[in-house]
């Protein structure tokens, strides 16, 4: 409505809107858009650098395909690529297949509340059951938050039980009574 009003107010200061024809009026108004359209790449221009790189043809396809799979424009996703690889961080597969993962682990965070349940019922005091599941929310913190923004070569797991040492036999005895 404010784009209409500012061509009603341009097409006006010309005499077109009075005086004009139809003709003159289209011409007019395209003049218009074309001036806007200059004015908003300037303002675009001062605020974004851009810069050319070249690929060869079996990168260009490699490159493609991987934005394609995350559903993002080509420019926009070797520009995260970058930022991302600079920042020691990772591009994810796309924020549906996140979400995927975060389901994921808190269904397995669920399957583990039951294993500990069952385990206190054999002998857990509550205090262990308690302590035990708030590392285990401590552990899916950890990955989700890896998931995030992934430190390479670590795992969460084992610097949990390198934290947590106490909870390695805790953990194992778990396993081995449900594997």
């Amino acid at each position: 409505m404010k784009q209409n009003k500012k061509l009603f107010l341009y097409l006006q200061s010309l005499g077109l809107l009075d005086h004009g024809t139809e003709e003159q009026i289209a011409k007019a108004t395209k003049e218009y858009r074309k001036l806007q359209d200059k004015t908003r790449l300037q303002k675009y221009r001062k605020t974004h650098h851009r810069n050319e790189i070249s690929l060869t043809q079996q990168e260009f396809e490699f490159l493609a395909s991987a934005a394609q799979k995350r559903g993002m424009q080509l420019g926009t996703f070797i520009r995260l690529a970058a930022i991302a690889f600079v920042k020691r961080e990772f591009l994810l597969p796309s924020d549906n297949r996140f979400r995927e993962l975060e389901v994921a682990l808190r269904r397995i965070g669920n399957n583990i509340n039951q294993l500990t349940k069952h385990v206190h019922q054999r002998g857990f005091t509550p205090e262990d059951q308690l302590a035990f599941q708030q590392k285990l929310n401590e552990l899916e913190d950890q990955i989700v938050q890896a998931l995030r923004q992934p430190l390479p070569q670590k795992d969460p797991l084992k610097r949990f039980l390198e934290q947590q040492p106490e909870y390695a036999n805790v953990l194992e005895q778990v396993l081995i009574e449900f594997h």
